[in-house]
């Protein structure tokens, strides 16, 4: 047997200390008998306080075993998410799938380019409709009423001027008549005012035809464009397909590494939190009066009683052996007279 004073002392310990439950209840009991009531207390105070270090020291110990285990596997998923973002920016390089707000730059252009098509389809259908009725007019009357697009300010002016001057030279023919001399001058200058009218048309006319060009310019480099953009946006998509698995295992990897992240820092919060539901409902205090060995006022009327009983009993047995003895010297005297009788 080992004489280790620590173990003797808890064996002691052990001997002397009273831990229980109550039924039905969660509470624990902890007495210790000791002929000392206020060392009692201490020991047993202690004991409550051992088991709460002892049981923070395994939480403790437990959540930095969890950090630490953690924070070994962070590292490795930290590597695994900064290798697949790696593999996604390598990956888009690769394949020119530049994004922007979320869209691939394709996809951008492809939408701004229908939207321009569309602009430049009713910009060209505009100006093909006033070419046309610009032809229309080329061999019209020179004082016939011309659409909206050929009235320039000089064919305004022309045309003013070329009302006013029939207006003179029909009244100059009612007065003169149409073979006067002085009427040659009058259509001369109507003719000359034709001319003007006919070459201030066939400006616009050309105006009219180089914006027709260029709307149509405009809209079929447009075309070009759009056409080209929806090639790159199928090679896109094809290449788009294997962009969204790798999206998909960075946000895989993403979440886990979070998830870990989120756990390890709750573990070292662990540490520093007391998160037990044990506590001490009362203290130990010292006994009152002692349990063992009991009062003087129990001892002695319980002995008394003992002692009484004791002598009671022992009389009544020694009563009872010495009525048997009787009873046998009393059976056995007769037999002797009757023999006696006999010889005489």
């Amino acid at each position: 047997m080992s004489r280790d004073p620590t173990n003797i002392a808890l064996d002691t310990l052990q001997r002397n200390m009273i831990v229980r439950r109550p039924e039905r209840t969660f509470v624990i009991d902890v007495a210790v008998q000791s002929r000392d009531p206020a060392k009692a207390a201490r020991i047993a105070n202690a004991i409550g306080d051992a088991y709460f270090a002892e049981e923070t020291a395994a939480r403790m110990d437990a959540a930095k075993r969890a950090s630490d285990a953690l924070a070994g596997r962070l590292a490795n998923l930290k590597r695994d998410v900064e290798d697949a973002e790696r593999q996604v920016v390598r990956y888009r390089e690769d394949h020119r799938l530049v994004a922007s707000s979320g869209r691939l730059l394709t996809d951008q252009q492809l939408g701004d380019l229908n939207q321009q098509l569309v602009g430049a389809s009713i910009k060209t259908a505009e100006s093909k409709s006033r070419l046309e009725q610009a032809r229309k007019m080329r061999t019209s009357d020179p004082s016939t009423a011309l659409p909206e697009m050929l009235q320039s300010l000089e064919m305004q002016a022309l045309r003013q001027q070329y009302a006013t001057l029939s207006r003179n030279t029909a009244e100059l023919a009612t007065r003169l008549g149409e073979r006067h001399p002085a009427m040659a001058e009058q259509y001369a200058q109507q003719r000359d005012l034709q001319r003007l009218i006919q070459r201030e048309k066939e400006r616009i006319i050309d105006t009219l035809q180089k914006d027709y060009d260029r709307a149509a310019a405009s809209e079929a480099a447009i075309r070009s464009s759009l056409d080209r953009v929806k090639t790159e946006t199928t090679v896109s998509d094809r290449a788009y397909v294997g962009l969204r698995e790798l999206e998909r295992t960075l946000e895989a990897r993403k979440g886990v590494y979070e998830a870990y992240l989120r756990r390890s820092r709750e573990a070292s919060e662990q540490e520093r939190l007391n998160t037990t539901n044990v506590r001490i409902i009362s203290v130990a205090t010292p006994a009152l009066q002692r349990t063992f060995p009991p009062s003087p006022k129990i001892v002695l009327p319980v002995a008394l009683l003992l002692g009484l009983a004791i002598g009671a009993g022992v009389a009544l047995l020694l009563g009872a052996d010495a009525d048997r003895r009787r009873s046998l010297r009393q059976a056995s005297q007769p037999t002797g007279r009757s023999l006696r009788a006999a010889d005489a």
